[in-house]
């Protein structure tokens, strides 16, 4: 019996994973706790023979870094053509490393590192992946503009920012005058 399954049609999907990672050189099992992997759409629709994922809004979850993506596809399984959006709502930064099993680091200010967003358009193909209206924020620094790899394979960079402004000494570790 040969079936060949030319369409997928999902509603209400939700899916959980843990993700163990690799385990280092010479061990048995993975150090450190799962990161638990989520994934939802209220609807997904890909079909095999057009190689086309019809537009689809994806809410996935790593640790606890809530990702939100509406995305289309098409040329899937050849020269594939990924566009979308792609919105990571305001958290915390500090709560985000801790999820990922990261010390977040000691910094001068404490308030530091607990406010990060993003939002922005992309595209992704096998050679390129572009980000325009680019909207990210990690505490009062706002980042606007353009980002792209134009080849994957070399990682060469271009990117148009503006940058409101940044202080770095909110991020440096403490002095020992602060420290007291």
């Amino acid at each position: 019996l040969d079936m060949v399954i030319y369409a997928l049609q999902a509603s209400k999907l939700d899916a959980k994973a843990d993700w163990f990672g690799k385990p280092a050189e010479g061990a048995t099992k993975p150090a450190g706790k799962p990161l638990a992997i989520a994934v939802s759409s209220p609807s997904l629709a890909l079909d095999t023979k057009a190689e086309t994922l019809a537009p689809t809004s994806l809410d996935l979850k790593v640790g606890d870094l809530p990702v939100k993506f509406d995305v289309q596809g098409e040329k899937l399984f050849s020269a594939y053509v990924l566009n979308g959006k792609i919105v990571i709502a305001k958290t915390s930064a500090r709560d985000l490393m801790k999820s990922f099993d990261i010390e977040p680091p000691v910094t001068s200010d404490p308030k530091a590192l607990t406010a990060f967003s993003l939002s922005s358009d992309f595209r992704l193909t096998e050679k390129q992946l572009q980000l325009s209206a680019l909207d990210l924020a990690l505490d009062d620094t706002a980042v606007k503009g353009t980002l792209g790899i134009d080849d994957l394979k070399a990682m060469a960079l271009r990117f148009d920012l503006d940058v409101n402004g940044i202080d770095l000494d909110r991020y440096m570790a403490p002095t020992k005058k602060e420290e007291k």
